[in-house]
């Protein structure tokens, strides 16, 4: 520049302009690329002759976070059942409700009926760009059999649970989780050299039980931009719902269909009102790794690489171009950490430059962008789809013999004293079973206690907490005239 047109500029305002200039180029390009069709339509216009033809090809562009979460909870109404559900997480660290379905049990064929359905509402192609999240083997085994190459991240907490059976105390606590933090192996391998030095069964315990892409960052996928260890976004929707689980089934669809349609609506409507690139909690993060690189020194080594070394010894490589490091943190979330936020200070440039879009506020509008389209109610004069033979699940005997189906005749009690217990099934009326009643004051054939007509009724006192039978005679104080009782009461005096 000082050469050709003899303008002095510094190293990164060069860098800027190339930046500004490549912006343009590329919004140019896509612009022409947007009127592709507009062009294949005036060409079959213009020749009606003519065949014109135009494919897309879906682009894995980066932006998604493709994670989800699997969890069931009981649900606490009179037919009971369990709901299972998937959760996503947003582009502001937020749980994202994918699908839920309500199942009688919670066994491996529900979870495997469940997980195809949301293989094939999701399109899930390419298996290994996906991650899945559990506490359930039963979820595990379905997911190994559907999708064979889909990781698995185990439930950490369910896992120390298990752990802490058998290796117990608060030293070995501190270091199982130490190992799930660690983000790259070097510091994996350190961690579980002090664990075996502490209790080797422990070690062992982990190579018999676990699989390390299962339950600690630094063998975690990086595609996923999430490095959780705890299935906290399912565990925060059966919260959120857990009046709704004490409502019957159609009051329960109701109440969640209800409250996920206004979720999504004001989420929508109050990231129109912010202003800011970046989702709040984003932020929030980025401020708090800024304060956390002051205990950080980087050197510039060129092209976009930098030495960084640490007030306690360790020292990283760190690489702004590809943005990756030795530390792995910003390749497991796309968030840069203390390490790289020294090196980006270095540049100048702001470091929401240096977050994944999958975190602004485009992909934030994307996400919540379709909304829930409310309905109409059932009417009463619609006709109802029913089976005649069907039997709520969960009901007791006694709501099973008052159904009557359509086809079943009425059954006449032959004596007074006995009384025909009807079961129906698939096909109608079965074997009846006969049941005796007996007074249990009387103890005749015929009736209860309750309808007894016997003067022995009156003496009976029908409290919850006393036994069946008569009641027993009060306690009536007596005087003692014995020897005994007669010295007795000269010692008192």
């Amino acid at each position: 520049m000082k050469t050709k047109v003899n303008v002095n500029i510094f190293r990164w305002q060069a860098y800027r302009t190339k930046k500004k200039a490549g912006s343009l180029v590329n919004d140019e390009h896509e612009a022409k690329y947007n009127k592709l069709w507009n062009y294949c339509k005036e060409v079959k216009r213009a020749n009606p002759d003519s065949n014109v033809f135009m494919t897309t090809v879906e682009d894995d562009d980066g932006n998604d976070r493709p994670i989800i979460g699997l969890d069931g909870c009981h649900l606490r109404e009179f037919h009971k059942g369990v709901l299972l559900a998937a959760v996503g997480i947003d582009p502001n660290d937020q749980l994202y409700p994918i699908a839920y379905v309500v199942v009688e049990i919670e066994n491996k064929l529900t979870w495997k009926w469940f997980i195809g359905e949301l293989v094939n509402d999701l399109q899930i192609r390419d298996e290994n760009h996906w991650t899945f999240i559990t506490d359930k083997q039963k979820v595990y085994k379905s997911i190994e059999e559907l999708l064979p190459d889909v990781k698995h991240r185990m439930y950490m907490r369910h896992m120390y649970n298990n752990f802490k059976k058998l290796h117990g105390g608060l030293v070995l606590k501190k270091k199982i989780w130490a190992l799930a933090r660690a983000s790259y192996k070097n510091l994996f391998k350190a961690l579980m050299e002090a664990l075996t030095a502490v209790d080797e069964g422990a070690f062992q315990w982990l190579l018999d039980n676990t699989t390390l892409q299962q339950w600690t960052r630094a063998y975690f996928r990086t595609s996923t931009k999430c490095d959780i260890l705890l299935n906290s976004l399912c565990e925060s929707f059966n919260s959120s719902i857990l009046g709704a689980r004490e409502r019957p089934k159609l009051g329960m669809l109701e109440t969640i269909r209800l409250y996920l349609m206004v979720r999504m609506k004001n989420k929508m409507e109050w990231m129109k009102k912010y202003i800011g690139k970046l989702c709040p909690k984003i932020l929030k993060k980025l401020e708090k790794v800024k304060n956390a690189s002051s205990a950080c020194i980087a050197t510039p080594s060129g092209d976009w690489k930098y030495e960084v070394r640490c007030m306690y010894g360790d020292r990283y490589t760190v690489n702004l171009a590809s943005r990756t490091y030795s530390c792995r943190r910003w390749e497991l979330n796309d968030i840069p950490c203390a390490h790289a936020m020294s090196a980006i200070v270095l540049t100048k440039e702001p470091p929401e430059n240096f977050v994944n879009e999958c975190y602004s506020k485009e992909a934030y509008m994307r996400a919540y962008g379709p909304i829930i389209h409310p309905f109409n109610a059932t009417s009463s004069s619609q006709p109802q789809q029913q089976t005649p033979n069907t039997i709520n699940p969960g009901a007791n005997k006694q709501s099973q013999t008052n159904y009557q189906p359509q086809n079943a005749t009425p059954v006449a009690n032959k004596q007074s004293n006995f009384t025909l217990e009807v079961v129906f099934g698939a096909s109608g009326l079965e074997t009846g079973k006969k049941v005796k009643y007996r007074c249990g004051v009387c103890r005749r054939f015929g009736h209860t206690r309750n309808s007894c007509d016997s003067i022995l009724a009156s003496l009976y006192k029908r409290h919850l907490w006393e036994p069946p039978g008569l009641a027993r005679p009060k306690k009536t104080t007596k005087i003692s005239t014995s020897k005994s009782a007669a010295r007795r009461d000269d010692k008192l005096t």
